[in-house]
């Protein structure tokens, strides 16, 4: 039997939301910070996209913003892997459309510093 347990749950997705901010301070106070976000899915315009990694790095201003539920922050992503939906709300250059995404705690599996 796999029951998940949900006291499990909400301590995880606790633990990323002190990821996510401690990750918001640190772009904050540095310009040289870069973190691996391990997820499973992100959003853009409403729309849901599988994932399995993000990288953000200060030197790309993610202008990241933590919410409730997750973050918000700025991507630059191949015009290939994004509709038509994406890729209108996003600004395009070079085949690269960068786009505001939105992650969820609940997506999120790990947080890892890169530098």
């Amino acid at each position: 039997m796999n029951a998940r347990d949900p006291k499990m749950d909400r301590d995880r997705m606790a633990e990323m939301a002190v990821q996510v901010q401690a990750m918001a301070r640190a772009f904050q106070r540095s310009h040289s910070s870069s973190f691996m976000i391990l997820l499973s899915s992100y959003c853009i315009a409403s729309e849901e996209y599988r994932a399995t990694g993000l990288t953000l790095s200060s030197q790309d201003q993610p202008n990241l913003a933590p919410t409730r539920g997750g973050f918000d922050c700025d991507a630059r992503l191949p015009i290939e892997q994004l509709t038509n939906l994406a890729i209108a709300g996003g600004r395009v250059r070079d085949g690269v459309v960068t786009v505001r995404i939105s992650v969820r705690l609940k997506d999120i599996m790990d947080i890892i510093p890169l530098a």
